[in-house]
């Protein structure tokens, strides 16, 4: 795809402090390799850093080196249609707008002779090959300020005008749609999703192309022209990527966005078939008691954001029925949801806490955890003793204020991959508490259990007795008691396990 002059300045990163070198006067520049002696002298300076692509439309005048360049005419053409020496188009396209220059040719270029051309470039403006196909050449006359180009099933209202040579085939003012929903033409959605808002660009397509695509009659054999101004755009943000949920800001809020682990108040409404429920909540984003749809669409949203959700058939239970508050009833295959956020309560970034606060989430988070672990939701439940886990460093920050907790946390996800039969993580958990407290009877305790449970009895053992030397040094005497009975049951698995192991190669070995 040919690129246009702004596209590839844009690709190119100078640094926020550093200043564009200025354009040499009267002195060689090389548009190619040196030994081919083809370059150009500036005689005067561009504007700006853009230069035009090779298909753009330029504003020109040129002449041979021994005429008078200020008495020729300016010319209006498009680059690479044969209308100039393919010398002269790579001399203009290595020039700024306003830009003079003599451009000196070598022999081996012009076939014949070796010539200096004058050229002075006026103006240009882009044209993108939008497909690469030379189908549809896009020439943008108005630019626009906008970062977001239109996409799938966003809203628009333009002005569209079709002509083909002097007569104007259609032409429709303030036309609303939903692009790629809306009755539109397949052709209309492939330029819409290029443009941005208060764009105003005209593009020519080509005759074979327009007959397929905009199923439009025409006579004669001109390529139409369409004209495209965006008077509005109300953007859809796909919130999963995967079509199943789509956000659109009904009323813009402020520039502050919650943080993931932001204490919220929102306002609600979902409708389904003739029924409606609405209300005003205060949550935690990182909790999971509302569904994880919510938490996702709220994270996205400004303060003072008001946004309307729409479903569409996809598997959408997961996203509207995980949440642990049970009192909200409504149906999973609901098709309409409002959100406003009201207010941001707290949250900051973890860099900005100080260490009571750090200590304050892993508090909430470890109780997060726990009312997941208590659903039985053991994978959910390590994302959010993890996540407190994340805030703390007992090491690098506050042993003494960090650690029990940093303990605690670490022995919930141990128990969490328990519960999963998931023994090898398990104890990988249990090590890491243990190389700040190796004297933990609780998990040395977890850890012998899940070797246990490996069939690891050698192992086991041992760390059960390490557990039980422990508690008798502290006089835990419950501990004793219970790792005396771990310990009487792992060697009758060991000796069971032996025997079955024994009677099992005998018999291959018959």
């Amino acid at each position: 795809m040919e690129l246009s002059g702004s596209e590839v300045s844009s690709v190119i990163n100078f640094g926020s402090d550093a200043e564009m070198p200025e354009d040499p006067i009267e002195e060689p520049v090389y548009l190619g390799r040196k030994r081919e002696k083809f370059y150009k002298m500036i005689l005067e300076r561009g504007e700006g850093i853009d230069k035009p692509g090779t298909i753009d439309e330029v504003t020109i005048r040129y002449c041979d080196f021994s005429e008078d360049l200020s008495s020729k005419p300016f010319q209006t053409l498009q680059l690479g249609q044969g209308h100039l020496a393919d010398y002269i188009e790579k001399g203009i396209v290595s020039m700024k707008k306003n830009e003079a220059i003599d451009l000196h040719v070598p022999e081996a270029m012009t076939k014949s002779e070796a010539k200096i051309i004058k050229i002075e470039l006026i103006n240009f403006i882009n044209i993108h090959d939008l497909h690469a196909d030379k189908m549809l050449f896009k020439k943008v006359l108005e630019k626009s300020t906008q970062i977001d180009r239109i996409s799938y099933k966003d809203e628009v209202k333009i002005n569209l005008s079709i002509i083909q040579g002097d007569e104007l085939l259609s032409e429709i003012l303030d036309y609303e749609l939903i692009v790629g929903v809306s009755i539109c033409h397949e052709g209309l959605v492939e330029i819409l999703t290029t443009m941005k808002e208060t764009e105003y660009s005209e593009i020519t397509v080509k005759l074979e192309y327009f007959k397929e695509k905009f199923m439009i009659d025409v006579k004669g054999n001109q390529d139409p022209i369409v004209r495209i101004r965006v008077l509005k755009l109300v953007k859809l943000t796909d919130i999963y990527v995967n079509g199943g949920f789509f956000k659109k800001i009904l009323s813009p809020g402020n520039n502050i966005s919650p943080y993931p682990h932001s204490q919220i108040e929102f306002e609600y409404k979902a409708q389904w078939d003739s029924q409606e429920i609405q209300g005003i909540m205060t949550a935690y984003l990182d909790e999971n008691q509302i569904p994880s749809l919510w938490e996702d669409c709220l994270k996205q949203m400004k303060e003072g954001e008001y946004s309307h959700i729409e479903c569409f058939p996809n598997d959408k239970s997961k996203n509207l029925k995980d949440g642990l508050i049970e009192n909200l009833n409504i149906p999973s295959d609901t098709p309409v949801l409002y959100f406003r956020l009201i207010r941001i309560i707290s949250g900051s970034a973890l860099y900005e806490m100080e260490d009571e606060d750090k200590k304050i989430m892993a508090i909430r988070m470890k109780a997060a955890g726990t009312s997941l672990f208590r659903c039985n939701l053991f994978a959910k439940a390590i994302e959010k003793y993890d996540i407190g886990l994340g805030v703390l460093n007992p090491v690098k920050d506050n042993l003494d204020l960090f650690l029990d907790l940093y303990t605690s946390l670490q022995l919930n996800v141990a128990l969490s991959f328990s519960k999963q039969k998931d023994y090898r993580n398990c104890i990988i958990r249990c090590d890491r508490v243990l190389e700040h407290n190796p004297k933990d009877i609780k998990t040395i305790y977890r850890k012998a259990s899940a070797l246990k449970y490996m069939f690891e009895y050698t192992q086991a053992n041992e760390v059960f007795q390490k557990a039980l030397d422990i508690s008798r040094e502290k006089g835990d005497m419950q501990a004793e008691k219970d790792i005396l009975k771990e310990l009487e049951q792992v060697k009758e698995l060991e000796i069971n396990y032996k025997k079955k192991e024994k009677k099992l190669y005998a018999g291959l070995f018959k």
